[in-house]
């Protein structure tokens, strides 16, 4: 595989899932497993008539491929209730696409994934499939970015989905899902750095490993005229 990643059985698994079956996938995995190489290296050898896809302009450009919002013209107050019928050629890209591919999929919300259901559905053949026959796959770790749910949105997710993340759309309770988990960490060599970061991964860092990263700060760094914050939101950023 491509930049020295060799076809473990995780990989193999997801490649060969999405290829040789029409069930919806899931590939998931910690940062530095090959999520988004295993994207490129499926992508230059697809069978199937295949989209990319995210939920983020940024998100798409990463993965050289399109905002959800931009590929079905979706609005950003889109609901179920607005989507309808299109009048389509036979040559359009939504009757031709065979599988359609979300990357950073943690940040997909479970009505927009419902949103895409019922377009599919209502502008392709198979309108009693789920997704109207489109294969669906995710890719992304959703210990990662969550989705953006605004605060007039809240009410919505507390009363019709059990949250806001995709595996919580109705559409998936009708159709196979898959789940690949990739295992091997390709970034990083040193094994008690790799024991750190899962740590901090899943909110389970001790005093101990905390203090280990305390190590890399330095009061120094905030005297200089240039100095770099990161910070969690934009809010904060601009304080």
């Amino acid at each position: 595989m491509e930049n020295n990643i060799e076809i473990n059985d995780e990989l193999k698994q997801a490649y060969d899932l999405i290829d040789k079956s029409g069930d919806c996938v899931f590939i998931t995995g910690n940062a530095g497993t090959g999520k988004t190489t295993f994207l490129r290296y499926y992508m230059m050898r697809a069978s199937k008539k295949t989209v990319i896809l995210a939920p983020t302009g940024v998100a798409a450009l990463n993965c050289s491929g399109e905002t959800v919002h931009s590929f079905f013209y979706f609005k950003p107050d889109i609901t179920l209730s607005k989507i309808k019928r299109k009048k389509l050629s036979e040559k359009s890209i939504y009757k031709k696409v065979e599988t359609i591919i979300v990357d950073e999929a943690s940040m997909l919300r479970c009505d927009i994934l419902d949103c895409i259901d019922k377009f599919l559905r209502l502008n392709r053949e198979k309108r009693q499939e789920p997704f109207g026959g489109v294969q669906m796959v995710f890719i992304g770790d959703l210990k990662q970015l969550p989705p953006v749910v605004k605060r007039e949105e809240y009410h919505m997710f507390n009363s019709v989905y059990k949250s806001p993340y995709f595996l919580s759309a109705y559409s998936l309770n009708k159709c196979i899902l898959h789940t690949v988990e990739l295992k091997k960490i390709y970034r990083q060599r040193d094994g008690n750095f790799v024991a750190l970061l899962n740590a901090v991964r899943n909110g389970t860092a001790n005093d101990d490993e905390i203090a280990e990263l305390n190590k890399k700060v330095s009061s120094q760094i905030f005297d200089r005229p240039m100095t770099v914050y990161l910070t969690t939101t934009n809010k904060k950023a601009c304080l």
